[in-house]
């Protein structure tokens, strides 16, 4: 049995050997894999800052415009409000307008396609 432990201890620390060499070349392999990855990542990273700022922006600009558009909004809802108001006062107006024309006697009228008369004012009376 000696020399089946001895073989064995040989095949273990052959075992540990070959671990420590393999993990020494996975460190290295790693390190480069790093600065590889850190050299082509950086200038990606620059391009989304860049790309996050200018949406940012673009957002503000939204934002902005979105509060004008509900100005704007606002402001022509005020105007038809009024116009509205305008259009009633209008036709108030017609009907006034009608009321006093039919409350007018015929003897005050001049008849269509005749012409009115104008009457002279006796300077005398002034």
């Amino acid at each position: 049995m000696d020399f089946g432990m001895f073989i064995s201890l040989v095949a273990i620390a052959i075992a540990l050997g070959a671990l420590w060499v393999a993990g020494d070349a996975l460190g290295k392999i790693e390190d480069q894999t790093q600065v590889i990855l850190q050299s082509h990542i950086q200038p990606l990273r620059a391009d989304v800052q860049k790309i996050t700022q200018h949406l940012n922006k673009i957002q503000k600009s939204i934002g902005s415009a979105n509060g004008t558009e509900k100005d704007l909004q606002h402001r022509f809802t005020r105007q038809d409000e009024i116009v509205a108001e305008l259009e009633d006062r209008v036709v108030k107006l017609r009907q006034d307008l009608d009321a006093f024309d039919k409350s007018i006697p015929g003897r005050y009228r001049v008849a269509p396609g005749r012409k009115a008369t104008k009457s002279r004012v006796d300077p005398s009376f002034q």
